[in-house]
């Protein structure tokens, strides 16, 4: 971490600021922590990879044992939550150079909720929320500061954030640090990332993000009002709040969390203007290359049977518009099949959609309205789409999310 970076961060529990302290493991490069201790008046925190861990508790306490001890790297493996085993395991897989991220999810999280990060940037609610950062971006206004996704898992919104302010700062906030690592590693790695509850104050300053995102993660916060307090202090007169696949309460959901009722979401909001929008609508619009309708705020009764609710919140009633679909930035990425794919059996170009259980399937099932059960895909056309090819018949293949623009070292 930048030691630049230190200037909108302050303690979650005194909102001092946060200096760094002498320490055995202390490893600074240039202007960068990547080791060591930042302490205010109430608090010591270990940073560990880069990466403040702002928490309070025993894993906090541990790795600022093993930091005053000098071990950093046992630090490491305390706060990914490997040991035995897995670590031995860990360890092997990362000092191969085929390391990918695929591995180390199987290695930090083999369960469903690894397969929720590794098919990410295909599920039918990233597709919303990335469309509706690259349209709000379209405004200069909401990318002009800092970026925060709060909650953002393994970032891989955090990744479309950089996209739209490439010489911005963007910040990447989660309580797990297994996943502010994986971001660092592999899917944002440009990201500032700090180790925080959302269901604690944040730790920030007033009013030092132009934008903050939260996506599929507010409706299992608790404390809602007060994340959702902490957002709007965020945001200051200026910003602009984003939070997508609020979880309607009024609905079934296979993972409900902690949902409200619309009118419930809104009254969250009370401090600020926000308008309210059923997920459905938006992602028609985007499947359909339409623009997505965010001038009129739906009211409680249109969105009674909506599954997930989208808020916008802010003071500039300028942003709700119409707005086109955003044209993805012209970078250079590594374009791969989606790894919902399989190779079909006894077959040498035949594709087919195979999800990593019937929960996941159920879960997504929206993912049917733009993945084709099969598709024809010859090892030629593989090897164009590895040179960034996508011209001709592969053209509809990324716009289906059959291709998706990977990071590096993601399979």
């Amino acid at each position: 971490m930048k030691l630049a970076a230190l200037k909108p961060l302050r303690c979650p529990y005194c909102g001092g600021e946060l200096k760094v302290v002498q320490n055995p493991a202390t490893e600074m490069a240039q202007d960068r922590l990547n080791t060591g201790v930042l302490g205010c008046a109430c608090c010591a925190y270990p940073v560990v990879a880069g990466i403040p861990y702002l928490r309070a508790g025993q894993s906090a306490r541990a790795a600022l044992g093993l930091l005053d001890a000098g071990k950093a790297d046992e630090a490491l493996f305390t706060l990914l939550g490997l040991e035995g085993g897995r670590r031995e395991k860990f360890e092997a897989a990362r000092s191969a150079k085929s390391f990918t991220c695929r591995e180390a999810l199987k290695l930090l999280s083999p369960n469903p909720e690894g397969h929720y990060f590794l098919y990410r940037f295909s599920d039918p609610t990233f597709l919303v929320s990335d469309s509706l950062v690259r349209a709000l971006a379209q405004d200069a206004r909401c990318a002009q500061g800092r970026l925060l996704d709060l909650c953002g898992g393994m970032g891989h919104l955090t990744r479309t954030l950089c996209d739209i302010a490439p010489q911005g700062e963007v910040w990447l906030a989660d309580q797990e640090f297994w996943k502010l690592w994986l971001a660092r590693q592999f899917v944002a790695p440009q990201c500032r990332a700090v180790c925080c509850d959302a269901a604690q104050p944040l730790p920030f300053t007033r009013a030092s993000f132009s934008m903050v995102v939260c996506a599929d993660a507010l409706h299992y916060v608790w404390p809602r009002r007060l994340a959702v307090g902490e957002m709007i202090r965020l945001i200051g007169k200026d910003g602009v709040i984003l939070a997508t696949a609020l979880h309607n309460a009024l609905c079934e959901n296979p993972h409900p969390g902690l949902p409200l009722s619309p009118a419930g979401w809104r009254n969250l909001f009370e401090e600020v203007p926000v308008r309210l929008f059923g997920e459905s609508a938006v992602l028609d619009a985007v499947l359909a290359g339409r623009p997505m309708g965010l001038s009129a705020s739906a009211s409680d009764a249109e969105l009674t049977r909506e599954p997930e609710l989208i808020a916008i919140a802010g003071n500039k009633a300028a942003l709700f518009g119409d707005y086109a679909p955003a044209s993805h930035p012209q970078v250079s990425r590594r374009l791969a099949l989606n790894p919902l794919y399989q190779r079909l059996n006894g077959t040498e170009s035949m594709w087919t959609l195979q999800f990593p259980s019937p929960e996941y399937a159920e879960e997504f099932a929206a993912c049917r309205r733009y993945l084709p059960e099969r598709i024809p895909l010859t090892n030629a056309q593989i090897k164009r789409l590895k040179r960034g090819d996508f011209t001709g018949e592969l053209q509809e293949l990324v716009q289906r999310r059959v291709v998706l623009d990977l990071p590096d070292n993601y399979i």
